[in-house]
């Protein structure tokens, strides 16, 4: 039961990849955006119904009850907010609590998963930044045709959102990273994992996600952190190195880059600041205490607004879905996590940077609340913190 279980999460590990598309089926053009055909959900759902199955997977799970209360805390609020505001749209409530509570138990089946066996937790790591390489490898060879297209200087492939998709080729970066510098590994696959950081940061640089570029690149600087000094011999080679690669891409491919005029754009706001400025309209028109919930969201923003669209700030987002006392439960389930995290950064590095770079990316992503990866992510990092630095993680204590 156990192999069967671990096949499943790294079929998972690669699915993600792909977010909520169906690569074996999804045609797209400049008219087609992201079909929702994926494998993710199912295999979510496989995963946690084989790990419960585990006796001691439900042990571990008894061990989280301070997350488990926050959540079971924050989901009441959720129903009540929506009912408060019109029972007539209950359904629009439950569809997305629903999500939301299959995106929960996803992340606290998978955090005591992880801790009771590191060793699928990193093949889970591996097997991702592989399939994040083996894509982009595959679109620089011309073999995704079909499935990409540019508009406005930014790169649309399997017609997935850019900022989603090169936030994903993100985590690939930060896993090869971390595999180059903290593992003990043939000198072939070092090599491997300095081409998987090269040409996974050369798709976001196309994909003109600003944030994913800046956030990506903070990460890499919190695990390099002291390394930068105690192994300059390996590193500032493979810098210079990689300026020199990256500067004759960039120079080579200008006409279908805009991330550097985006950043120049940022001196002037993006119609972000309209949708949080909508959304504190909202909060502020309703019930403070509890929110509007997310049909309230959702019927204000266009009655108002003509808008469907979320503030893309989860902080923001959640005090006009819940209130005061949603974003009260919400920073206490961060800062568990964040607290757990940070007494372990020295011993993993990759626990902190993958947080931060997950909490970053969701102050500036839509509908974030219910996105399956960024629930995975948080049990990977709290995972991280938490399995025994000599299992087979195997991090160097720093």
């Amino acid at each position: 039961m156990k192999k069967v279980t671990d096949f499943f999460y790294y079929v998972l590990s690669v699915a993600l990849t792909f977010g909520s598309v169906n690569p074996f089926t999804v045609h797209v053009d400049d008219a087609v955006i992201g079909e929702q055909q994926g494998y993710t959900p199912v295999l979510l759902a496989i995963c946690v119904i084989l790990s419960l199955c585990n006796k001691s997977i439900r042990k571990h799970i008894r061990e989280n009850k301070s997350f488990i209360r926050v959540l079971l805390g924050f989901d009441l609020i959720l129903l009540i907010s929506g009912v408060f505001y019109d029972i007539g749209t209950i359904n629009d409530v439950l569809i997305f609590l629903i999500k939301l509570i299959a995106c929960e138990v996803g992340f606290i089946v998978f955090l005591s998963y992880f801790k009771r066996y590191p060793s699928t937790l990193n093949w889970s790591l591996i097997l991702y930044q592989i399939s994040c390489t083996i894509i982009v490898i595959l679109f620089f060879v011309g073999a995704l045709s079909s499935v990409l297209y540019y508009s406005n200087g930014r790169l649309f492939l399997f017609g997935i959102n850019p900022n989603t998709f090169s936030f994903m080729m993100g985590l690939g970066v930060l896993y090869a990273l971390n595999d180059l510098l903290y593992k003990n590994r043939l000198k072939i696959v070092k090599a491997f994992d300095v081409f998987s950081i090269l040409i996974l940061f050369m798709y976001i640089i196309l994909s003109g996600s600003r944030g994913s570029f800046l956030f990506c690149g903070l990460g890499c600087i919190l695990l390099i952190g002291k390394q930068l000094w105690k192994k300059f011999y390996l590193i500032i080679p493979i810098l210079i190195a990689s300026y020199f690669v990256l500067s004759i891409f960039v120079k080579d491919s200008s006409e279908n880059i805009a991330l550097f005029d985006r950043l120049e754009d940022l001196k002037q706001g993006d119609e972000r600041d309209e949708l949080i400025n909508y959304a504190f309209q909202i909060f502020s028109d309703g019930p403070i205490v509890i929110g509007v919930g997310n049909n309230g969201y959702v019927q204000e923003s266009k009655k108002h607004f003509q808008e469907v669209r979320d503030s893309h700030n989860l902080l923001v987002s959640t005090i006009v879905l819940t209130g005061v006392l949603g974003e009260i439960l919400l920073l206490r389930f961060l800062f568990l996590l964040y607290n757990r995290i940070r007494k372990t950064h020295f011993q993993n590095k990759l626990a902190f940077a993958l947080f931060v770079y997950m909490v970053l990316i969701s102050l500036k992503t839509g509908w974030v609340l219910t996105y399956t990866l960024m629930w995975y992510v948080f049990s990977v990092s709290m995972a991280l913190a938490t399995v025994n630095t000599n299992d087979k993680i195997n991090c160097k204590n720093k």
